[in-house]
């Protein structure tokens, strides 16, 4: 089944195709603080951030770097010069990619300890959780793509490597049935690669780092955007940019809700039975938007005061 507008790319390999279709969780939790669980009930809106914002700016760089080694390991070893030049072609799109690409993330491990001392920072933090297909269904509608992280090391070099070996075939192809006549086409070629930058822009937020594996990780991953569809906000040491990712469906229908929030996880804290209530009045504010959500206390055992 298909299950996005972009799920069918052109050149992406079945490989990968089969990741990116893999279905979801059942559920599928934001971790979050105060101020994003405020902002997110009350806007129905949640901000997908750019990869050059992230709390490590190192992250999307990972996938380049994989690609870019394995590029020159393929460049070292191969015997036709013809070859070796289109291979250069795809160094360079993978030295060169990384624009307006926004992430949001997502895990699967639902009241996790781990993931509450990452995101609640000094306060009590909270999570959003929604059904996968949900999630999945609004990816869609954005063109964006929602799918697990890919950790383990031999397996991002297969799907890499996949790309490439289909990128470099399908470039030769092209050249040899369309040489390029204007200066924007070989620079399409000899800079981007053709369509292997763009691969390596959409699909490099796949791949984290396997010191990272216990986060299981799902992610909404955008294509690029256009800066006019940007939102800005103030960073720590500079602007950061985000995408403004709808949860909404559209509007009432039959009675269903606008916000379809599964339940909203309370992390611990010093009054959990006062802060659920808190929850519970929040939801009740936004009731025209949501139906009601079940409001969860966590049962870790974690204590910040």
């Amino acid at each position: 089944m298909v299950h996005n507008s972009e799920s069918r790319l052109l050149h992406v390999t079945e490989e990968l195709q089969q990741h990116i279709e893999r279905e979801p969780p059942a559920l599928l939790c934001h971790y979050t603080n105060q101020h994003g669980l405020l902002g997110i009930i009350s806007t129905g809106e949640i901000w997908a951030t750019s990869v050059d914002s992230l709390n490590d700016r190192k992250e999307f760089e990972y996938a380049k770097e994989l690609a870019e080694s394995l590029i020159s390991s393929c460049i070292e070893n191969e015997s036709d010069e013809r070859k070796k030049t289109h291979l250069g072609y795809l160094r360079n799109a993978a030295l060169n990619a990384g624009i307006n690409i926004c992430v949001s993330s997502w895990s699967s491990r639902i009241d996790d300890l781990s993931q509450w001392r990452a995101y609640s920072g000094t306060g009590t933090g909270y999570s959003i959780d929604l059904k996968g297909s949900t999630l999945r269904e609004f990816a869609g509608a954005q063109d964006f793509i929602l799918a697990a992280c890919i950790y383990d090391k031999s397996t991002q070099e297969r799907v890499l490597r996949s790309l490439i070996d289909a990128n470099l075939a399908q470039n030769i192809k092209r050249e040899t049935e369309h040489p390029p006549t204007e200066e924007h086409e070989r620079f399409m070629l000899e800079h981007n690669g053709g369509d292997f930058a763009y691969h390596i822009n959409r699909y490099a937020s796949l791949f984290k780092h396997p010191g990272f594996e216990a986060e299981n990780e799902w992610r909404l991953i955008s294509k690029p955007i256009i800066v006019s569809r940007m939102d800005f906000r103030p960073g720590i040491s500079m602007i950061a940019s985000h995408f403004r990712f709808s949860l909404r469906d559209g509007g009432e229908r039959r009675g269903e809700p606008t916000i379809r929030v599964e339940s909203v996880h309370v992390g611990p804290c010093p009054e959990p039975e006062l802060a659920q209530r808190k929850v519970r009045f929040l939801l009740a504010r936004y009731s025209p938007l949501l139906h009601h959500p079940e409001v969860i206390v966590s049962t870790v055992p974690y204590r910040t005061w």
